[in-house]
């Protein structure tokens, strides 16, 4: 059996296929109206704008920061106060460095004697030099001089002053040589014929004993034969024992006598010959001393024409560098002490930051700012993550601090200028774009400061909502 339902006058339950219905109709109106939405958001257009913060200042401006860490010792300048360039506005206490200065001043002033007295002795050697290779030339000339005069008289050429005495010697031994070597061959050749003589003498003599004999043996035997008288005969006997006495005492003489008359007149022509070697050695040693002292000369003149002054010159390089580096020290610490005193980088108007003497600054630590120029520009920061969508020549619209409350003042213009340097300040990463400024008859010091709103295109209503480009 099926259920029974009472009602109480309301609708009755929607079926199955009615539920599917409605389903799909509130399906397509939500479609709908999205495709509605989105179309709409579409259609409208939002103006899009990067903030950046900034401040009003001159077309030139600066600020003045210390170049070191140092303590004040003077303040001259204050608000307001019209500066020029290079305008001392602050001292830092710089009385270490200034002592020092005068320590490295003394060096330099101590190599700069010491380079003077260097060069005024390098001089007096090269004058000294100059006057020593003179010397050495004229000794070395004189020692040549002696060594030819020797020479000659060695050759036996004319004499010369100096070595008279030793050359006379070596002519007198030279002339008892020529003397005793003439008397010798005179003597060798009287001897020659005295031999000569002797030897035809013996010959002669044996041939008249031969004849003498032959005619006694002839003379016999006609004896023998009753043809001659005995007395003839014995007169040939006679003839021959004197020719036989003859020529034995002609083959007894002895010749060893002509050899030792020689051999006296060679060792007396030894003995002056070496006469002659004892002068010629006296003159040799002689030569040999002046050759040495011609080699002495030569070796010193050549020294001191090849000594090498070029180390003089380098040691004067070096003072010079020794100077120069020592100078250089001196203008560091010129320029170091120059550094404690801060100056106006540029003219202008200036704004002094609150400081008092004895305190210690940084080079972060800004002391003063100076505003020059007529024209004023404003100045913004936009952060790193906007800087590329940030161009010259987009329109800004800025409020000043002065004129912000109910009846804010907008300030507009167009950006001019965007450096391509990233800065960075703490945590915060952001290029500077400079601004052209119109003050609109309004008053603006410089230094306002400043919220602006660089307008760089358009989105789409849904594209701003959910901040993207």
């Amino acid at each position: 059996m099926g259920d029974i339902r009472t009602t109480d006058g309301e609708n009755l339950p929607l079926t199955r296929n009615e539920k599917r219905r409605r389903l799909q109709w509130w399906l397509l109106g939500g479609a709908g109206l999205a495709v509605l939405l989105a179309i709409g958001g579409s259609l409208i257009h939002v103006r899009r704008y990067v903030r950046s913060p900034g401040y009003v200042t001159t077309e030139n401006f600066a600020e003045v920061r210390p170049a070191v860490v140092g303590r004040v010792s003077k303040i001259l300048v204050h608000s307001g106060m019209e500066v020029s360039q290079g305008q001392i506005l602050v001292c830092l206490d710089s009385s270490e460095e200034t002592a020092m200065l005068a320590e490295a001043q003394s060096q330099v002033r101590q190599l700069q004697a010491e380079l003077a007295r260097r060069k005024a002795e390098i001089a007096d050697i090269r004058r000294r030099r100059t006057w020593n290779i003179r010397e050495a030339t004229y000794v070395l000339e004189d020692a040549q001089l002696n060594v030819q005069r020797i020479r000659n008289a060695l050759n036996g050429e004319a004499a010369s002053s100096g070595v008279s005495a030793e050359l006379a010697a070596l002519e007198a031994a030279r002339g008892e040589v020529r003397k005793t070597r003439s008397q010798l061959a005179r003597r060798e050749a009287e001897l020659a014929e005295a031999k000569r003589q002797l030897r035809w003498s013996k010959e002669e003599a044996g041939l008249v004993l031969e004849n003498a004999r032959s005619t006694a043996s002839r003379t016999k035997q006609l004896v023998d034969a009753k043809l001659a008288s005995a007395t003839t005969l014995q007169e040939a006997q006679l003839r021959a024992q004197l020719a036989e006495v003859k020529l034995k005492a002609l083959l007894d003489r002895d010749e060893s006598i002509f050899e030792k008359e020689l051999e006296v007149l060679r060792q007396e022509l030894e003995s002056r010959k070496n006469a002659v070697r004892r002068a010629e050695a006296q003159l040799r040693r002689r030569l040999a001393e002046a050759e040495l002292q011609e080699k002495l000369a030569t070796l010193r003149l050549k020294t001191l024409q090849e000594a090498d002054l070029t180390i003089h010159d380098k040691e004067l390089v070096v003072k010079h560098e020794e100077l120069a580096a020592a100078q250089e020290v001196v203008n560091r610490m010129q320029a170091q002490i120059d550094a404690y005193n801060i100056r106006a980088p540029i003219d202008g108007q200036a704004l002094r930051y609150e400081f008092v003497i004895g305190e210690l600054v940084r080079p972060e630590t800004v002391l003063a700012e100076i505003f020059g120029g007529d024209r004023q520009v404003l100045k913004l920061r936009v952060s790193e993550r906007y800087a590329t969508r940030v161009a010259p020549g987009q329109p800004y619209s800025a409020e000043l601090a002065p004129y912000k409350g109910l009846q804010t003042v907008h300030f507009t213009g167009t950006v001019q200028y965007l450096r391509n340097v990233i800065q960075t300040e703490g945590q915060d990463t952001y290029r500077v774009a400079y601004c052209d400024f119109d003050q609109q008859g309004y008053t603006v010091p410089p230094g306002t400061t400043a919220e602006a709103r660089i307008y760089y295109g358009t989105s789409s209503l849904w594209l701003y909502i959910f901040g993207l480009d």
